[in-house]
C-alpha cells in the first residue's frame, strides 16, 4: 500500500565545488556604478513568496581567474558585486552552494541585475551519532537544498499508525534521517537532495528506495505506506503460542489483493522487455505451464503472472509488504517470501492466495518446495536480525535464534521445525531425503526432510548453498582470504576432501555487508552438476572440473564489459539445451559448449544483470538492475528446462 505525489516549483540548481577558489570579500554601496573594467552586478533574492531573503551569503565564482566574489544580501534581498567584465561566473547562494550561471559581457560602465528565488532551510535537527532526528512545523516547506517528505504511516487495515519510528538512510552514506508519527500518522522530513535514501521501520528495513538525485526544484514527495506497526510485532513476540521446544506455533497472516499492472511491454528485436513502475532490481522469474511469474522490482510489492511467449498481463497481486524473493512454484502452488516478513502462497493460474505466514521482521532467503513440502527459514525472536553472528560459522545454543520449518504445500500447516543458528543464505536445499542449508553465519546443516532431525552440521565457513550429487555434498568454503570447494558425505556431512585445484580469492568476506536482495540471490561460485561434470564461475572464469577428483576438465575466460569490485564476474552457471550457460555483469547471456567449453552463442540483455537466467520453451528470461524482465526469443525450442531460480523448487543445482 504505497502511494507517491510529487510537487515540484522551479529554482536554482546545485553548485558543484571544483578547486579552491581565492575570495574577494565585497562590501558594495547602493550608490556604487560601474567601471571602465568592472561591472555592478546586483543578485536579488527572494523566497517562495517573493519575499527578500535578508543576511544571506551570495557568491560570485569566476573559475578563469579562480576568484570568488563574497557578500551578504541587506534587508532588500539585494547582493552587489564588483567584477571584472567579459567574464562567466557562477552564482552560489548560502551554504547549500547553488549556483546559476551568468556571463558579463565586455562593456565598460555596465550594470547588471539577477533575481533568483532561494528558500533557505531553517529547521530544529538534533544530532547523535549518525542519526538525525527533526521536529518540523506543520507549515515546514520545501527548499532548494531538501526534499519535503510527508509520509502518512498506516496500519494494513488503512489505520494512522502514531508514534511509529520512521528511518531514511543515505544508500552510499552514514546519515540517518529519523521522525516519529503523529496522531494522524502523519511524519514529515526535510532530507537534503543529490542522494538515494532507504526507508525503514522500526522492524521492517529497507522497504522502498527513494531517488531524489533531482536537483532543481522545490520539491515535495507525498507517501502513503503501510507497515504491521512495531506495536503489533512487540504483542506478536510477547504473546506467541510456542511448543516445549520454545518454536512459534501460530503465526500472523497478511493479505495480498489483486491489483493492475501499470507498466509496459516493450516489443524488442529479440523478444519483449517488461518494464516495471519501480526501477529496482528484478530477480530470477519462474516459468511454469506457458506462465512467466515475476515480481514488480525489490522495492514494489507487487508479483504478476505474464503469458510466456508474448508478455500479455494475466494477473498481478499487491503485497502488503516489498522486497518479495524470486518465485518458486509445484503442484500449481506459487510460493514467495517477502525481505520484510511474510511467505505467501498463491494459486498460480489466477494469483488467489491460499494461505500466508508472517514470519517475523526481515526474511533473508527465499523458500523451497519438494514433494508437497515447504521450507523457510525465520527469526524466533525479536531483535535475532540484528544480533547477528559474523562468518565464523560457530554458534553455541544462546545463539540460536532462528528457525528452519517445514509447512504442507497446500494448507501451510506446520510439519516439523528445528534450530539454525543464523539467517539462511540464498534458499534451503532438498535433495534426496535431507534438506540442507547454509547461513550467513557460514555454517552448514543437513537435517532429515520428514522429520526434521538434524544429520550434520559443519563449522567451516560455508560460503555459497550446497549442491548436492548423489552421496557428496559439494560447497565452497573460506580459507583465509581465499575460497576453496570442499566436499562432504551425505547424511552426516562428514569431511571427504577439498578441492584445491578450485580455488579463487574470497568472493566476500561477510554475508551481512549484503542487502537482502543480493543474500535472497546469491550462488558466488557454487557448483552446477551437470552429465556428471562440475561446472562453476571462480573469479573471471568458468571451470568444468571432475567431481570424483577435482581435476579441471576446461576453463574460460568470462569477456566482461563491466568489472565492478565485490561482484561476480557472472551468475552461477545453468544448464539448457545441452548447453552451459551464464550471465555476465554487464548483461551478456553466454552459452559454452559443455565437453570443450567453447562459446557457441551470444544475447545482450541490455542491462546490467546479477541473478541466474530463466530458459523455457527457447526463450531466455532475465532480471535486471534498472526493473525489468528481458526476454530473448532464441529460436530453439531445446533451450528448455531451467525454470526458476537454483533448477526447480528444491533448488538442487544437479541435472542428470
Amino acid at each position: 500500500m504505497k502511494r507517491i505525489f510529487l510537487v515540484i516549483i522551479a529554482a536554482l540548481p546545485l553548485y558543484v565545488s571544483a578547486q579552491t577558489p581565492s575570495t574577494i570579500q565585497q562590501n558594495i554601496p547602493q550608490s556604487q556604478a560601474g567601471t571602465a573594467t568592472e561591472a555592478l552586478v546586483k543578485i536579488v533574492v527572494s523566497d517562495k513568496n517573493e519575499k527578500p531573503v535578508n543576511n544571506l551569503a551570495v557568491s560570485m565564482l569566476c573559475r578563469k581567474t579562480n576568484k570568488l566574489y563574497s557578500t551578504k544580501t541587506d534587508n532588500t534581498g539585494e547582493a552587489r558585486f564588483l567584477v571584472l567584465i567579459n567574464n562567466t561566473y557562477e552564482i552560489n547562494v548560502d551554504v547549500e552552494q547553488n549556483f546559476r550561471q551568468i556571463t558579463v559581457p565586455d562593456k565598460a560602465y555596465l550594470g547588471m541585475t539577477k533575481k533568483f528565488i532561494y528558500q533557505p532551510t531553517n529547521l530544529n535537527e538534533t544530532v547523535s551519532g549518525d542519526t538525525i532526528r527533526q521536529q518540523l512545523d506543520d507549515d515546514a516547506e520545501a527548499t532548494n537544498s531538501r526534499v519535503l517528505i510527508k509520509m502518512q504511516v498506516m496500519d494494513l487495515d488503512r489505520n494512522p499508525l502514531a508514534n511509529e519510528p520512521v528511518f531514511i538512510d543515505e544508500m552510499d552514506g552514514s546519515k540517518v534521517y529519523s521522525g516519529v508519527s503523529g496522531s494522524d500518522g502523519m511524519v514529515k522530513l526535510l532530507v537534503p537532495k543529490g542522494v538515494k535514501y532507504l526507508l525503514s521501520f522500526k522492524y521492517e528495513r529497507n522497504v522502498d528506495m527513494l531517488d531524489l538525485v533531482q536537483k532543481e526544484g522545490f520539491r515535495t514527495i507525498e507517501i502513503e505506506y503501510g507497515y504491521m506497526g512495531s506495536e503489533k510485532i512487540e504483542e506478536f513476540y510477547k504473546t506467541a503460542k510456542r511448543d516445549k521446544n520454545g518454536f512459534i506455533t501460530e503465526f500472523m497472516t497478511t493479505k495480498a489483493n489483486p491489483v493492475t499492472f501499470t507498466g509496459s511491454i516493450e516489443k524488442t528485436t529479440q523478444g519483449f522487455n517488461i518494464n516495471y513502475d519501480s526501477p529496482s532490481s528484478t530477480s530470477t522469474p519462474a516459468a511454469y505451464k506457458g506462465m512467466l511469474l515475476a515480481h514488480g522490482g525489490y522495492y514494489s510489492r507487487n508479483f504478476y503472472s505474464f503469458d510466456e511467449a508474448t508478455g500479455k498481463y494475466n494477473w498481478g497481486m499487491e503485497f502488503a509488504e516489498s522486497g518479495p524473493s524470486s518465485a518458486v512454484v509445484e503442484d500449481s502452488v506459487v510460493l514467495i517470501n517477502t525481505q520484510s516478513c511474510t511467505l505467501y502462497a498463491l494459486e498460480a493460474y489466477t494469483g488467489k492466495m491460499l494461505w500466508s505466514k508472517w514470519l517475523g521482521p526481515n526474511l533473508y532467503s527465499m523458500p523451497s518446495i519438494s514433494n508437497g513440502k515447504v521450507y523457510a527459514v525465520y527469526p524466533n525472536e525479536l531483535g535475532s536480525s540484528v544480533s547477528r553472528l559474523t562468518m565464523t560459522g560457530k554458534g553455541d545454543s544462546k545463539e540460536m535464534k532462528n528457525v528452519l520449518a517445514c509447512f504442507d504445500l497446500k494448507t501451510g500447516k506446520i510439519l516439523w521445525q528445528n534450530w539454525v543458528n543464523a539467517e539462511a543464505l540464498s534458499s534451503p536445499v532438498v535433495a534426496g531425503n535431507n534438506v540442507y542449508l547454509t547461513c550467513l553465519s557460514g555454517k552448514l546443516y543437513e537435517f532429515n526432510n520428514s522429520t526434521g532431525v538434524l544429520m550434520g552440521s559443519i563449522n567451516e565457513t560455508a560460503t555459497t548453498p550446497p549442491t548436492i550429487v548423489n552421496d557428496k555434498v559439494f560447497v565452497s568454503v573460506r580459507m583465509a582470504a581465499h575460497e576453496t570447494v570442499a566436499v562432504y558425505a551425505v547424511n552426516g556431512l562428514k569431511p571427504v576432501k577439498e578441492i584445491t585445484a578450485l580455488s579463487s580469492s574470497l568472493f566476500i568476506n561477510d554475508f551481512y555487508t549484503l542487502s537482502a536482495n543480493e543474500q535472497m540471490n546469491f550462488c558466488g561460485t557454487r557448483i552446477l552438476n551437470y552429465k556428471s561434470r562440475n561446472y562453476n564461475v571462480m573469479g573471471s572464469k568458468i571451470i568444468c572440473s571432475n567431481p570424483d577428483d577435482g581435476l579441471i576438465v576446461w576453463s574460460a575466460e568470462i569477456q566482461n564489459k563491466e568489472i565492478e569490485k565485490g561482484k561476480s564476474a557472472a551468475t552461477m552457471p545453468v544448464v539448457a539445451g545441452g548447453k552451459i550457460i551464464i550471465t555476465t555483469l554487464s548483461g551478456q547471456v553466454l552459452a559454452f559448449e559443455p565437453s570443450t567449453g567453447k562459446q557457441l552463442n551470444s544475447w545482450e540483455t541490455g542491462s546490467k544483470v546479477e541473478t541466474q537466467a530463466t530458459i523455457s520453451n527457447g526463450w531466455i528470461y532475465s532480471g535486471t538492475e534498472d526493473g525489468k524482465t528481458v526476454s530473448i526469443n532464441t529460436g530453439d525450442s531445446k533451450f528448455s528446462g531451467w525454470n526458476m531460480f537454483g533448477y526447480d523448487g528444491g533448488h538442487n543445482t544437479v541435472v542428470r
